[in-house]
Formats: structure tokens, sequence, C-alpha cells
């Protein structure tokens, strides 16, 4: 499904979320990703291993197609460490959950695993990137945080790996 959507943004979607990066470099929103214990989702989405930003409601609306700061949080200071856009989500029940498990890494028991019954929202997370210098929030909210200072942060115009550059290219 991932590399369903993939193509779908590139084709369609992305060249929109890249004129909003570019029109300005000044990310000022982040949306918080809590640790869970010893995994640290915000570092696993910012180096490109977690696919899909996961929440039981579709709380990031707001920023669908947008590229945001990717604020760690639950692990000491509240601290942006790389950006990302956001896509489309995914609505997804028990069933597509657990099929994705190995693209948006929630462990099965965790405090992020689906509620039986339930519908959970998966984020793609396209143009991952990781920050130089990682920068303390002191502004705090519970879904997204403003990021006190506009930082001047070079926006990914390709994936990051190899194949996700050959992609971009074929497509």
């Amino acid at each position: 499904l991932y590399s369903i959507f993939r193509a779908k943004a590139l084709k369609e979607g992305l060249k929109q979320s890249t004129e909003f990066a570019t029109e300005s470099n000044k990310i000022t929103t982040g949306i918080n990703v809590r640790v869970d214990g010893t995994t640290d989702y915000a570092g696993l989405i910012v180096d490109g291993q977690k696919k899909y930003e996961t929440r039981n409601t579709n709380s990031l609306k707001p920023y669908i197609g947008k590229t945001v700061g990717i604020v760690r949080t639950g692990a000491g200071p509240a601290t942006v460490i790389g950006q990302a856009t956001l896509g489309e989500p995914i609505i997804a029940d028990e069933k597509t959950f657990n099929k994705l498990r190995p693209e948006h890494l929630v462990s099965a028991g965790s405090k992020f695993d689906i509620v039986p019954g339930q519908v959970k929202y998966l984020y793609p997370i396209l143009n991952p990137s990781r920050w130089k210098d990682e920068k303390l929030v002191t502004n705090h909210g519970i879904v997204s945080r403003k990021i006190e200072e506009a930082f001047d942060q070079p926006y990914p115009m390709t994936w990051r790996s190899e194949e996700h550059t050959s992609e971009l290219q074929s497509h």
C-alpha cells in the first residue's frame, strides 16, 4: 500500500508539498511523536524507517500535504529532530493495521497498538530528513506545537535512499 500511495503522491501531490516547502524553508510547526519504552518513533521517522505515523483519530488532518517538524517527546525535553511531509491517511481496521505493522513499526501490545474493534489513522511519511542539529522546543501542545523560532532547514527534494531516488526519477 505504501508504494502505491508514494507513486500517487509523486504524480499528484508531491509537487504541491514541494511548493509549500520551497516557498518558505521555515518549519514553524512540529508534530509530537512520543517515545514508547526504548522505541524512538521520531528517530525512526526522520531516518526513513517508519513509513506511517499512527494516530487514534484524524488529529493530523491540518498537516496533510505539509512539511512539519518531527518533535520527539516522552524522553526528556521535547526536541525537534527533523522534518517530513505527511500524506493522506489510510483508515485502518485491525486486519489492515496488523498487515502494515512492518511499515508503521508499532509493536503488538504497545500502548500505541490498535484497540480491537477500532480503527487507526496511518499517515504516510514522505521526504523524511534528520536535521544536523536537534533543537529544544519550549512550547507545549498535545498533537503539535509551535516551534519557537522558524528554523531554516534544507528541504530534501528527493527521497533519502537510492531505492526511493530511482523511484522518484522513474515517475
